[in-house]
């Protein structure tokens, strides 16, 4: 008896040890209460301070650590970055009736929204790093900018998301990024030709551009947000871009390279089709004939010694006063061919070159 009710006091003062203290937060705290599906009600002074937009969904990324459990608000396009809890596939009961069901795979559905859609392709000339991650995320803030009104900052938002979280700090990567988002923004305004997609079109000329270190891609970004600016009618941002591109084409030392920045910025001008005011031309036909004729330009940087460049052949000189015909500067083009016609020693191998060019200038300018 004795040695029983030894063990019954030393059960009980075991059982009766106090429960380890909660720790309890110090300041103020709302209390919610969970209803027995599941479901709680966030008090309405929170929500309120959540909810920036009436149309928005919320979402939570919800997990536990210790006796804690923790929400903390995410946007849809975050969720493919989270390490999402992989649930548990339920064991089937007959063997025989898994053998009959066909298996449930994830396979992207169709889309099934009116108006405009995404050419994920178009926005990927270059493999880069978090393909499939990226390209989700456009493909949902396109449909965010083809809504009436367009959701700008949203968008923005977004493309902020992107450039934080996958670039990678390799100079090419990121510039094919880069690049990519402002195809993407360009097929947008292509499609919509939204006037107050200007905001968007400034936040690209102003926070894309001057971090793509690829001269080539960052050429080639400037011209293609020139024939979105024409398209949404904005010329002094068309303009701007266009005396950037010319810049650019300052600073090449090759004639090749030269050509082939005015052959790619005139090419994709008039392959826009849309309407080309003098003041968008005329820049590019000062900088034509200033490189016919041989000029001097500060270098790249403030100390840097001026870049000569002298006359280019009279074959590139041809070529140039092609483009002025491409872009419908049919009397500016014969002026000057018949000046460089002048200049030409009556040797030169491409003389007759430039008598038939003039010839054919004069016939479309009659």
């Amino acid at each position: 008896m004795g040695e029983n009710q030894q063990n019954l006091e030393n059960n009980k003062s075991v059982s009766e040890e106090p429960p380890t203290k909660n720790k309890l937060p110090k300041h103020p705290v709302e209390i919610i209460k969970m209803r027995k599906n599941g479901g709680i009600t966030i008090p309405k002074k929170i929500r309120e301070q959540l909810v920036e937009n009436e149309d928005e969904t919320l979402m939570f990324a919800f997990w536990q650590e210790d006796n804690k459990l923790i929400f903390q608000k995410v946007k849809e396009y975050e969720i493919q970055d989270l390490n999402l809890v992989q649930k548990e596939k339920k064991a089937s009961n007959s063997s025989a009736t898994n053998a009959t069901k066909s298996p449930r795979r994830r396979t992207k559905k169709a889309s099934t929204k009116a108006g405009p859609q995404p050419e994920l392709s178009r926005y990927f000339p270059f493999q880069i790093d978090n393909q499939e991650k990226i390209a989700s995320a456009i493909e949902s803030t396109f449909y965010k900018l083809v809504e009436q009104p367009p959701k700008i900052e949203e968008a923005i938002e977004r493309i902020k998301y992107v450039l934080i979280n996958y670039s990678t700090g390799s100079n090419t990567n990121d510039a094919r990024l880069k690049n990519t988002i402002i195809l993407f923004l360009a097929d947008v305004i292509e499609k919509t030709k939204e006037p107050s997609l200007i905001e968007i079109l400034i936040y690209a000329k102003d926070n894309l551009i001057k971090n793509i270190r690829s001269q080539y891609l960052r050429e080639q970004s400037l011209i293609i947000l020139v024939v979105s600016a024409l398209y949404l009618k904005a010329d002094e941002v068309c303009i701007d871009l266009i005396n950037r591109i010319i810049r650019g084409i300052q600073l090449y030392k090759e004639p090749y390279a030269i050509m082939q920045g005015f052959k790619g910025l005139v090419k994709e001008l008039t392959k826009s089709q849309a309407p080309l005011e003098e003041s968008v031309v005329n820049p590019i036909k000062d900088s034509i004939l200033s490189f016919i004729k041989g000029f001097s330009c500060p270098g790249k940087n403030e100390d840097d010694p001026p870049i000569v460049h002298a006359k280019l052949s009279t074959d590139s000189a041809v070529q140039l006063i092609d483009l002025l015909q491409d872009l419908h500067l049919i009397e500016e083009a014969e002026t000057i061919a018949k000046d460089l016609l002048a200049e030409l020693p009556t040797d030169d191998i491409y003389i007759d070159q430039v008598r038939q060019k003039i010839s054919d200038l004069r016939k479309i300018h009659i």
